[in-house]
């Protein structure tokens, strides 16, 4: 009932809610910037708890493993809100309108596969807008801090910032987040990446990219390199020193950028313009997609990405825990057998996902279990 649900709202509001985010506390080795960010984090969490402590008839998730399975890890989940609350109102904005990528293929190789069709009401448009602010601040104050760019580097780039979170603020406000990438290994032993995002005014990233080379020295922005439809692409060369992992992972410096008045596009790597070209080419044909098809729909291997993402932080005056965990995680997922996928769909008037894994999430598990056992109680 109404008078139920009010309740349940003071409940969370002066109890839950309060308790929860009392326990976010600061690590040794968190600075101020990364503290802040992961409040926000939890504070816009919590606004999402909270709709659904209070507006859901039913939540529920679900694991089971098999290992007779390929996929030996499923999770399901349910969300089944109350009629006429807010969340209701949420989940009834979801699967309206295709996506404006539906027509982009899956590679079957891919090491990234993900597609994002997400309206955002009011309360997610306003918390996605803060995240916003938070990060252009805290990218504005680093810049503040370098030691080894000029005051005009600096100056542009806190206007190349400027306009690309410009850019981001005018997508979140529009309340709709549309955009596919597409990843996979190439011939050179490299990968190659293509991508796309649905923007109020694509055009606008290009006085942005006039800025890069004057942001950073060995950087280099050649504009109109080609088109595809009413896609004009941009050729983006990193400066190698400062970007030496992107031409690890993807065998080159050059990034090309697709912009149009309704979307942003971005690919790397061996036959990136090719690509690039294709899929543009291939969404200018007539939608294939479907109102219903799911919201969110990913398939990722872990293993190149957490290898990337340890050689990243490399160096780095982390917790040591947590650097240990990523090798745990590097040495199950590269063995092989590590995608995980991702699906999540509106049915009628409630939300369901589902969430599989291969037997690499179980090596990760073990691995952790394992040298939480010898830690604990080994002699």
């Amino acid at each position: 009932s109404e008078a139920a649900q009010k309740v349940r709202k003071q409940q969370y509001d002066a109890n839950i809610r309060k308790e929860l985010f009392a326990m976010v506390e600061r690590t040794k080795l968190e600075t101020d910037d990364q503290f802040e960010l992961r409040k926000l984090f939890t504070d816009i969490q919590l606004d999402e708890l909270g709709r659904l402590y209070v507006g859901a008839k039913q939540a529920r998730l679900g694991l089971v493993i098999d290992e007779k399975q390929a996929d030996v890890s499923t999770m399901d989940f349910l969300l089944d809100p109350i009629p006429e609350t807010e969340l209701a109102a949420s989940v009834q904005l979801l699967a309206k309108k295709s996506s404006d990528f539906a027509n982009i293929a899956r590679n079957e190789d891919a090491i990234l596969s993900a597609r994002i069709n997400h309206p955002l009401d009011e309360m997610r448009q306003q918390n996605f807008v803060k995240l916003s602010l938070l990060l252009r601040k805290q990218a504005q104050q680093e810049f503040d801090k370098e030691t080894d760019a000029t005051k005009e580097e600096k100056q542009n780039r806190k206007k190349a910032t400027d306009l690309f979170f410009d850019m981001i603020d005018a997508g979140l406000k529009s309340g709709v987040v549309d955009a596919f990438a597409e990843a996979h290994p190439s011939e050179n032993g490299k990968n190659t990446i293509v991508g796309g995002i649905l923007a109020v005014d694509g055009n606008a990233f290009i006085e942005a990219l006039k800025l890069f080379p004057k942001a950073s020295k060995g950087q280099k922005v050649e504009l109109n390199v080609d088109e595809a439809g009413d896609v004009k692409i941009h050729k983006f060369t990193a400066a190698t020193k400062e970007h030496a992992l992107f031409n690890d992972f993807f065998g080159s410096d050059v990034i090309y950028l697709g912009t149009s008045k309704k979307a942003v596009w971005y690919a790397a790597g061996e036959n990136a313009l090719v690509e690039l070209k294709a899929a543009i080419t291939k969404c200018g044909e007539p939608n294939t997609g479907k109102a219903d098809d799911p919201v969110a729909d990913v398939v990722i291997k872990l293993g190149p990405w957490m290898k990337l993402r340890q050689a990243l932080h490399a160096g780095d005056d982390e917790d040591e825990e947590l650097l240990k965990l990523r090798q745990f995680a590097v040495d199950a997922f590269l063995v092989g057998d590590d995608s995980l996928k991702l699906n999540l769909k509106r049915v009628g008037d409630h939300v369901e996902g589902l969430m599989t894994g291969q037997p690499g999430i179980l090596r990760f598990i073990g691995k952790m279990m394992a040298d939480f056992s010898k830690e604990n109680f080994d002699d």
